[in-house]
């Protein structure tokens, strides 16, 4: 990936590093459980949940969980079990961060834990841990073919990447990239065909060309977080075009993820998925961030502290905010939850919603369609009330006439 670690490897074996480590984990998943409790089921997850999916792997995965949920979900809250995956992944891709961190040229025993700390906390990363979707998964696949790239292991994972989504054509090029930087002429030749029987299989490439490059872009600074975002490109920029002597697959990897979506974005808009694979990158960024601090005295520092506490800051604040409890602006992932509550607590399991999208929020928690009842929001006088914070964001009235 990049030249052989120099430190001593008793010194990166130090079991506290590996408790630290443990710790960014317990921290993290603790606070996803927090949240999954938190929320409710988004009117698109839930769509998925019931559907039928087109393509063999969602088809496998969607049956996996439900089989998953209805087995667990008898016993902790069905939504928290939805995500629990989706955690568990999160947690084995912050260590899988880590290792991969040791492959890239270290300073100091402790650079790891800091990749480890911000891959934890960028936005879209915490996001796709508790949202329901493949993210996490897809990221684990790209760790793993960082890591297995010059192994056996490699090759029946090409065939896993190329079957898994559609948007594991951004991974399978930056991987193709770098086989034909490097010549590696079987490696390249699988992963061409991975490649486009991928693009045929899934057609993630299709249709006539329409331009969502803000939106994407817009879309990037809210997972990647606004100061981290304008750094980022230059930090890989620098290790893939000014270093470009230097073996980095993972510089090639990742700059591949973050400039494919935004190039493929000028001809059609992209699930987020496809933005996901640029984050396999952090290893690159901090090792930029703490090399410009450390080749400079210290008393020529302070330029250089105040730059990355803007780029950091930033991504604390955007983690606050995700965390901070209900916000009007992700209220979809609100509410529905506790009118279920609250309608079961009525002894109604049953009951007409004229939102098609709530009635399938709905439906998630047990709350099924009923012609002679019908659920109406109003404003503030509904016999219903949810509230957050002993505010009432939402309220309704029940009634056995059609309104």
């Amino acid at each position: 990936m990049s030249a052989p670690n120099t430190l001593p490897k008793n010194i990166l074996s130090k079991p506290l590093y590996y408790i630290l480590l443990a710790l960014i984990v317990g921290v993290s998943l603790s606070l996803g459980i927090y949240k999954s409790l938190e929320i409710s089921v988004s009117y698109k997850e839930a769509l998925f949940y019931f559907s039928t999916p087109r393509f063999l792997a969602d088809r496998l995965l969607l049956q996996a969980l439900h089989a998953f949920v209805e087995r667990v979900g008898c016993t902790l809250p069905k939504d928290l079990v939805l995500r629990l995956p989706g955690l568990f992944l999160h947690g084995l891709n912050i260590i899988l961060i880590y290792h991969i961190s040791h492959k890239m040229p270290l300073k100091k025993p402790y650079d790891p834990l800091f990749v480890a700390l911000t891959f934890a906390l960028l936005p879209g990363v915490q996001l796709g841990a508790i949202l329901l979707g493949k993210v996490s998964l897809l990221l684990t696949l790209s760790f793993c073919a960082l890591l297995g790239f010059y192994t056996w292991v490699f090759y029946p994972l090409v065939v896993v990447i190329a079957l898994a989504d559609g948007s594991t054509i951004v991974l399978l090029m930056g991987l193709c990239l770098y086989t034909l930087k490097q010549r590696y002429t079987l490696k390249m030749a699988l992963l061409l065909g991975a490649l486009g029987f991928n693009l045929y299989y899934f057609r993630s490439i299709k249709g006539m060309p329409e331009g969502f490059f803000i939106d994407t872009l817009v879309v990037m600074f809210v997972l990647y977080s606004p100061c981290l975002c304008l750094y980022y490109p230059y930090a890989l920029y620098a290790q893939v075009v000014k270093n470009y002597k230097q073996d980095s697959l993972i510089g090639v990897v990742a700059t591949t993820g973050f400039a494919l979506p935004l190039l493929l974005s000028l001809r059609q808009e992209l699930p987020p998925q496809f933005l996901s694979y640029g984050a396999v990158g952090m290893p690159i960024l901090l090792q930029k961030v703490l090399s410009s601090i450390r080749l400079h005295l210290p008393v020529f520092r302070s330029h250089y502290y105040i730059r990355y506490s803007l780029v950091f800051g930033t991504l604390f604040l955007e983690s606050a905010f995700l965390w901070g409890g209900y916000n009007p602006f992700v209220s979809t992932h609100y509410i529905a939850k506790e009118l279920a509550t609250a309608l079961k607590a009525k002894g109604i399991d049953a009951i007409h919603v004229d939102s098609e999208q709530m009635a399938l929020r709905l439906k998630f928690y047990g709350i099924q369609e009923r012609p002679d009842l019908f659920l109406i929001k109003q404003k503030k006088q509904g016999e219903i009330k949810i509230r957050y914070k002993n505010k009432v964001v939402a309220s309704y009235a029940i009634t056995n006439h059609k309104p």
